[in-house]
């Protein structure tokens, strides 16, 4: 199972560039809306975010604590910013428990 998901890190693109890390908007509320930086980290299991692309580490989450994720304006609050966010470029992530 190792093995396969290290071939899967070297060859996904999608993987990679989540390894390379990127910046996205961070959407909680209509007036809170931040740029924050994600990374992949090299297990594959956890994403590290800061504020910066080279700042100090923030509380990482790891893929297995993900539930869903819906592509585009599948959320309310998302719905509400449609004119400000690009359907394409939006998605939501639904975490286990609260």
């Amino acid at each position: 199972m190792a093995s396969l998901l290290q071939d899967q890190l070297t060859t996904d693109q999608d993987l990679l560039l989540m390894q390379e890390g990127m910046p996205m908007r961070k959407v909680r509320s209509k007036s809170w809306k931040k740029l924050r930086y994600f990374r992949l980290q090299n297990d594959g299991m956890t994403v590290w975010h800061a504020r910066q692309a080279r700042g100090s580490a923030k509380p990482s989450f790891s893929i297995s604590d993900v539930e869903t994720i819906r592509n585009g304006h599948d959320s309310e609050l998302l719905r509400s910013l449609a004119e400000e966010l690009p359907l394409e470029q939006g998605f939501t992530i639904v975490f286990h428990g609260r």
